[in-house]
């Protein structure tokens, strides 16, 4: 084994299913998570009797998680009760007018035509780019690590770049496809995912909508934090030691190399055989996903660090919106 022990900073859906992959692989794997839960941004608040989810209200790409289950040999039907749903969800306007989107193409354009019949070809014709859009997103950045974006500048990837309409907001590109001001809005609020605004945001996020209506939905019996909470339990059953109320302060570097972090009051000490810089450590897991033989990953990157919190270091929408799409697409 190359390197004995990983440091995981934040049990979130990204440290939680990398701490699987990792530990499966034979690693010594231990997560620092500084919240008394796990799941990071997928969790819960507890009030008067009621709980409240913090995250979505439906998962989407169930693909992703099955490809985690698989890779631990395991089935994520005996961790998770997932029920698909149709409709998706319903929208509402306050003049009474309700549409409920299906993964059905029919049904959603039969539901559009009850108020705006002059758009039921448009969104026909807007499903067609937003399956494009996603096509080639997944082929060139949504699996590729943020620090490939000199390779995404590159002659071959431009067209690709135009295509998926990054120079023109979100809310334009909507305005371009619907006359009706309804379905306007309704294209827009996708740019809700990452909680962006429509008007700021690229018209990439125009791909969102085929992950619903092409990939469809489902709901988690319990509650979206079930998600998590299976997460942690795969990661228990393979001996992954996960450490709730543990903030870590720093990542401790010596001579260019990441050899631990520092929590409170404490010191943890990681075995490291390289000298590889920490942006390819990171990219060793999160992107490059498909590597099963982490001997191999691990020639270019000594320790993962993942933690999703490195997200409020952006600035960019465009980049945490890649961040957090290629952590979710690669569970």
């Amino acid at each position: 084994m190359v390197c004995e022990k990983i440091i995981i900073i934040g049990a979130g859906l990204g440290g939680l299913s990398a701490a699987i992959r990792l530990a499966k692989s034979g690693f010594d794997v231990t997560v620092l998570e500084k919240n008394e839960t796990v799941g990071g941004k997928v969790n819960f608040v507890e009030a008067d009797g009621y709980k409240f989810d913090t995250g979505a209200s439906l998962l989407t790409m169930r693909h992703v998680f099955e490809e985690l289950f698989t890779f631990a040999e395991k089935r994520l039907d005996d961790y998770l009760d997932l029920t698909a749903l149709d409709p998706i969800c319903r929208y509402f306007w306050t003049d009474g007018i309700t549409l409920d989107a299906s993964q059905d193409v029919q049904k959603t354009e039969n539901e559009i035509r009850k108020f705006a019949p002059q758009d039921v070809e448009n969104f026909r014709n807007y499903l067609s780019d937003s399956e494009n859009k996603y096509a080639i997103a997944e082929k060139t950045f949504l699996a590729r690590s943020l620090n490939d974006l000199p390779h995404l500048l590159r002659p071959k990837y431009l067209k690709d770049l135009l295509a998926i309409s990054s120079l023109k907001t979100l809310d334009a590109h909507n305005k371009n496809y619907f006359q009706s001001p309804k379905l306007q809005q309704l294209f827009n609020r996708f740019a809700t995912y990452n909680g962006s605004s429509p008007y700021q945001t690229p018209a990439t996020f125009a791909l969102v909508p085929f992950v619903e209506f092409g990939l469809g939905a489902w709901y988690v019996r319990g509650g979206i934090y079930e998600i998590p909470k299976a997460l942690a339990k795969l990661a228990r059953e393979f001996d992954v030691k996960i450490r709730t109320n543990c903030a870590v302060e720093k990542i401790i570097i010596e001579n260019k190399k990441a050899v631990g972090v520092k929590r409170t009051a404490r010191f943890i000490k990681v075995i490291l055989s390289f000298q590889t810089p920490m942006r390819l450590k990171l990219t060793a897991i999160f992107c490059r996903p498909k590597i099963k033989n982490f001997k191999t990953a691990n020639r270019r990157a000594a320790v993962l660090f993942s933690c999703l919190e490195h997200a409020r270091n952006f600035r960019s929408s465009r980049i945490t919106t890649s961040f957090f799409r290629r952590l979710s697409r690669r569970i």
